[in-house]
């Protein structure tokens, strides 16, 4: 009797732990409990805690985010002063055309989007070369105030000669270009001998081919009356009919 006593004892007080409210039972030790909430639902004691997992890791510092700039897609269209007059056309050399439907495709990505920057590349699908750019033929002279010497707009591989041109041999430059965003407009550039860069117009000759010029007047001159210019390059293209 004496041996029953305690062992009777010691079965109460475990009855009445299993009995605790969640609060309390909550603080016994987990190797006292059901490792399962099914087995917990059967004995009739409160479930497990939910646990949070998370493969999230915290976030580190680093320098200011650099936002790689992006290649622009569509098509040219050419005014000359606020009339339209056509769109640029390009397959081994390039030139205004009237309507849109010949219009070609081109896409770049501006080194700045308000006119500074680097000069850049704009290439395209169709010519011999991926790249529409400046070409100098033998002999014709340097670009500049005063000069006839002009550059036609061809396709071009972006690979600048080691000397600058001096207008005396074969010559073709492809990162020319210039993109101002908010107004919508492309301009050429262009470096002359001595290095220095120089006003260039967009000019187009008699039979539509697109040039570069330092000099609108010298190239109405040398190509005759039916030249246009200069000329305005619209991108994206505003597809307007022209007159």
């Amino acid at each position: 009797m004496k041996l029953l006593l305690p062992a009777l004892v010691t079965l109460s007080v475990l009855c009445s732990v299993e009995g605790l409210p969640q609060s309390l039972a909550g603080k016994r030790s987990g190797m006292d409990l059901p490792a399962t909430n099914a087995e917990r639902l059967r004995r009739g004691l409160p479930l497990k805690p939910p646990v949070q997992r998370t493969t999230a890791r915290k976030a580190t510092r680093s320098g200011a985010p650099v936002t790689p700039p992006s290649e622009l897609f569509g098509f040219v269209s050419i005014s000359f002063g606020s009339t339209p007059v056509g769109y640029l056309e390009c397959t081994a050399s390039c030139s205004l055309v009237p309507q849109s439907y010949d219009a070609t495709a081109v896409r770049f990505t501006p080194n700045d989007l308000n006119g500074g920057g680097l000069p850049f590349t704009i290439e395209y699908d169709g010519g011999h070369l991926p790249y529409i750019g400046g070409h100098v033929f033998s002999s014709i002279g340097e670009l500049g105030p005063g000069l006839v010497g002009e550059a036609r707009l061809d396709s071009v591989v972006d690979a600048p000669s080691p000397y600058p041109s001096s207008g005396t041999v074969e010559f073709a430059e492809a990162s020319i270009w210039r993109y101002t965003q908010s107004t919508g407009i492309l301009v050429p550039t262009w470096t002359d001998s001595t290095d220095h860069a120089i006003t260039t117009y967009l000019m187009a000759a008699p039979n539509g081919d697109l040039y570069l010029t330092g000099d609108a007047a010298e190239f109405v001159a040398k190509h005759g009356s039916g030249s246009a210019g200069p000329l305005t390059f619209h991108f994206p293209g505003i597809f307007t009919s022209p007159p």
